[in-house]
C-alpha cells in the first residue's frame, strides 16, 4: 500500500512541479533547417510532376533559349490545342516555372524552387 501511495505522490509532484519544456536555440535552428528542406523537397516534387508531362516539358524546353513565345506558338510546338496549352501554361505559371508577359507571351523564370 505504501509503494502505491509513493508512486502516486511522485507522479503528481512531477506533473505539478515540472516546467514546460522550451526548445533550445539549436533545436529551433534544426527545426527551421528541416522545415525549409522539406519545403524545397516538396517544391522539387511539384516541379518534377509538372515537367513529367510531355507537352509541358516541350513548352519549357522551347522557352529555355531565353526568348519569349506566345501561347499559340507553344501550343503548336507541343502539338496540343490552344485551350490545352492554356491549361498547361496556367499550371506552369502557378508553379512559378513561367512568367506571363501580359501580351499572350511567356518566358521562363530564374528559379522555381524559391
Amino acid at each position: 500500500m505504501r509503494s502505491a501511495f509513493w508512486r502516486q505522490s511522485a507522479y503528481e509532484s512531477l506533473a505539478i512541479g515540472s516546467a514546460p519544456a522550451e526548445p533550445s536555440l539549436l533545436a529551433r535552428d534544426a527545426v527551421r533547417a528541416v522545415t525549409s528542406g522539406m519545403v524545397a523537397a516538396a517544391n522539387l516534387v511539384e516541379v518534377a510532376a509538372l515537367v513529367g508531362d510531355t507537352a509541358r516539358a516541350t513548352m519549357l524546353a522551347a522557352l529555355m533559349g531565353g526568348q519569349s513565345l506566345t501561347g499559340s506558338e507553344l501550343a503548336f510546338l507541343a502539338r496540343v490545342s490552344r485551350s490545352t496549352a492554356s491549361e498547361h501554361l496556367a499550371k506552369l505559371v502557378e508553379a512559378r516555372l513561367l512568367r506571363s508577359l501580359g501580351s499572350g507571351a511567356f518566358t521562363t523564370t530564374a528559379s522555381p524552387l524559391r
